[in-house]
């Protein structure tokens, strides 16, 4: 197992709330952002809030499909 320094961890109260912040700080509302063609619905919710606009692609088992 790696060994990460403390500077390198960050601590979170949940999925949700990281989903949120990744996309808050990564987007801009319009932006389109691919996911799987199912995705979880905490990120459907974070999306919506933040006006971003989520992608549904196929997968296959190496990955997104039709993405390389």
């Amino acid at each position: 197992m790696p060994k990460v320094s403390a500077e390198r961890v960050i601590v979170y109260p949940g999925s949700q709330a990281i989903l949120f912040n990744v996309l808050l700080t990564l987007t801009s509302p319009g932006d389109v952002v691919l996911t799987e063609a199912v995705t979880f619905p905490g990120m459907k919710a974070a999306a919506a809030k933040l006006g971003v606009r989520l992608v549904g692609v196929a997968m296959d088992e190496g990955g997104c499909s039709g993405v390389r």
